[in-house]
């Protein structure tokens, strides 16, 4: 119910109301980092092995998920998975993707790089996607810009400093998009 004042027979709607009525982007946003480890022969397989989504404030969900195969590469310099973590892992690969799809549905999709989560989860992209390594103000060169990079030229803070860890990536994406939200949602409505 929206709050109101009664004023001389008229409903005058609280500004607050207006306000973020005025606000270019009332979706739901949500960053998302996935991080794999390797399986079969030398660990050449993709297997899902942690989901991690933050919301603007806050970690929303941050799994680890049970292989589907034998793990012969942790690949833990860069997923920050060791054999522990998927050890007390509690759901399955479809559990995971279920609630993932339930959490990011309707949602304006952020992260870095999205084609590798979305593939990682076997997610369409047709999602509504905010890839930063893909976003024309962070290009600083031909190439794609690596996160590590963007977080420190725009955040000016050091990420994937020691362990990786998905929250972290996923907060900086965020984190990023945050920065320029409104030019981005003005860019995207056209």
């Amino acid at each position: 119910m929206l709050p109101y004042i009664i004023f001389g027979g008229a409903v005058i709607i609280i500004w607050l109301l207006k306000k973020s009525l005025s606000t270019p982007n009332l979706k739901r946003v949500v960053a998302i980092d996935t991080e794999s480890v390797g399986g079969g022969h030398c660990g050449s397989v993709n297997i899902l092995a942690r989901v991690s989504i933050v919301d603007r404030q806050r970690v929303i969900y941050d799994e680890y998920v049970k292989p589907c195969m034998r793990v012969t590469d942790y690949r833990t310099p860069w997923s920050g998975i060791r054999e522990k973590d998927l050890a007390k892992a509690k759901k399955t690969y479809d559990e995971v993707r279920q609630e993932v799809a339930r959490i990011v549905q309707d949602c304006i999709l952020v992260g870095h790089d999205l084609k590798f989560d979305l593939m990682n989860l076997a997610f369409s992209s047709s999602y509504n996607i905010r890839d930063t390594s893909l976003h024309t103000p962070f290009r600083y060169s031909s190439t794609k810009p690596s996160l590590k990079r963007l977080a420190k030229i725009y955040l000016n803070r050091d990420i994937q400093v020691g362990d990786h860890c998905s929250v972290e990536d996923a907060r900086a994406a965020m984190d990023l998009y945050l920065l320029v939200e409104n030019e981005w949602e003005k860019e995207m409505a056209f």
